[in-house]
């Protein structure tokens, strides 16, 4: 009985840090958002780039590395 419980609460444990590693994967990609927007809004202003440009570059990246993943 002893051992069931142990084994138990490692379970339980595991669960645990694999939520709080995903509540961390989640603040780390909102915060990537958060500045990849700053960050392009500020191109846009300034001039350095237009939202055209970086929509058709996003959509060749995407293609590029759709077309990586399907190799492999």
């Amino acid at each position: 009985m002893n051992n069931e419980r142990i084994i138990w609460n490692e379970s339980i444990w595991q669960e645990v840090k694999q939520g709080a590693l995903l509540a961390d994967l989640k603040e780390a990609t909102y915060n990537n958002a958060l500045l990849l927007s700053a960050l392009i809004d500020l191109l846009v202003e300034k001039g350095v780039i237009t939202r055209q440009e970086i929509s058709e570059t996003a959509n060749m990246l995407d293609q590029e590395l759709s077309f990586d993943i399907d190799l492999s």
